[in-house]
């Protein structure tokens, strides 16, 4: 397969998305200490390529994984994720998206979810 893959609006730009769906644990008194009090949760994050790319080969494997793995899965990730989501100010996904398959579709998604909760 070979195709002319131009790279002019590969995603580059740090991206900052509002977190508007945090819910305060319910526990009380604290599972974790009785005196335990939980930071405030902060209202936005921000990331850019690298740093989701790192964070899903992160999420993809154990703590024990060699450092040529994770630089492999996140030099895979890093790909896709350029491609995948589009390079403006807004955390957006591109119309290649709708070109995956609908369990490859759901695995990216669950990628970027995973990784996203560890880039914090």
């Amino acid at each position: 397969m070979s195709a002319l893959i131009s790279t002019g609006d590969l995603w580059d730009v740090d991206l900052t998305v509002d977190l508007t769906t945090h819910t305060k644990h319910r526990h009380v008194p604290s599972p974790v200490s009785p005196l335990f009090q939980a930071p405030v949760a902060t209202p936005t994050l921000t990331f850019g390529p690298i740093a989701l790319a790192a964070a899903v080969a992160r999420t993809a494997t154990t703590r024990q994984a060699r450092p040529q793995l994770l630089a492999g899965l996140q030099k895979s990730a890093l790909a896709q994720l350029e491609c995948l989501i589009s390079n403006g100010s807004a955390f957006e996904l591109t119309q290649d998206f709708g070109d995956l398959a609908d369990t490859e579709r759901t695995l990216f998604a669950a990628r970027c979810g995973a990784g996203s909760r560890t880039s914090i």
